[in-house]
């Protein structure tokens, strides 16, 4: 188990599996400006830690996550006094740019090369449904509910929600819900298609989400990877055979001296016949496609010079 501390979150890797937990419940998990830096730092630590095969994200206190923490908005000119502030268009494109930056890192969120589990309880609400409609699987308890809270307090909701929740959830309820400002408690999400199961409680909810649906998605990934691994080195040695053949066919025609077809059927046999060496025949492939082939195509050169000469 490896554990690592943040002001808003904690994490800690244990059999495969990483708990992301929101760890500011008196703050009800509010998305401060020490959450979006750490945001960042904690998926790329997740995406360095080739151990970790899912994400499990979930929270503490009465909410999963109350939203923006509005100052993480702010244009930086509150303290200026007003003769001394700079016009509307310069503070525009201030908050312009803390928008995008704060896309990013919700988008850094769904393109990490893990699947994210987010389990939910209590509110999810503003921004807190931007991050979960970027996680893979979404799961809650009986008494949780959604809200695009933005429209409540005079903002759009730019963070990801408009852009991802269409590809959720019907797109009329989903407009509905960004211009009322209502709620959506975890029935009618699950009826929606927002999550994709309900729990009677958060403990039974997390032990779904960190024993059932991780061990899952754990023993599916320890499956395909070594597969895509195996897959990657036969195709490698199967180019480095074509090359090979070809190279032989052409100091064939040149009266070359060398007989690069001798390799290819090693090769081939090694890989492909009586049971196979998928190891050996890959070493070998790494070896001729660095060592040999630079030596074939200089010889190659050579004799063309010569021909000309």
């Amino acid at each position: 188990m490896s554990k690592s501390k943040y002001k808003c979150f904690d994490l800690n890797v244990s059999d495969n599996v990483a708990n992301l937990v929101l760890s500011r419940p008196n703050e009800l998990n509010t998305m401060s400006r020490d959450f979006w830096v750490e945001l960042g730092d904690i998926l790329e630590e997740i995406n360095r830690n080739s151990d970790i095969r899912v994400v499990v994200m979930s929270s503490t206190g009465k909410h999963f996550c109350a939203g923006m923490d509005l100052s993480a908005f702010s244009n930086g000119v509150d303290n200026i006094p007003d003769d001394k502030k700079p016009d509307s268009a310069r503070i525009g494109e201030a908050l312009y740019r803390v928008a995008k930056e704060l896309q990013g890192y919700i988008s850094n969120l769904e393109k990490i090369r893990v699947p994210v589990i987010a389990a939910i309880h209590g509110g999810g609400i503003g921004g807190a449904v931007d991050m979960v409609t970027a996680c893979d699987i979404r799961l809650a308890s009986k008494e949780a509910f959604f809200c695009i809270q933005e429209i409540n307090i005079g903002m759009a909701a730019d963070v990801g929600t408009l852009q991802r929740l269409p590809k959720i959830i019907p797109d009329s309820k989903m407009r509905e819900m960004a211009y009322t400002g209502r709620r959506m408690y975890a029935e009618e999400a699950k009826e929606s298609g927002l999550i994709s199961d309900m729990f009677e409680s958060q403990e039974e909810m997390l032990e779904a989400a960190r024993i059932d649906g991780a061990s899952e998605l754990k023993i599916f990934f320890s499956i395909i990877i070594p597969y895509l691994e195996q897959t990657i080195l036969v195709i490698w040695t199967l180019i480095t055979i074509i090359v090979l053949r070809i190279f032989d066919i052409i100091f064939a025609m040149t009266n070359g001296e060398w007989q690069t077809g001798v390799l290819a059927n090693l090769m081939y046999d090694w890989m492909f016949r009586g049971g196979g060496d998928s190891g050996r025949g890959s070493v070998l492939a790494i070896v001729i496609m660095i060592g040999v082939i630079p030596i074939l195509a200089w010889n190659l050169y050579k004799h063309r010079q010569e021909q000309k000469i």
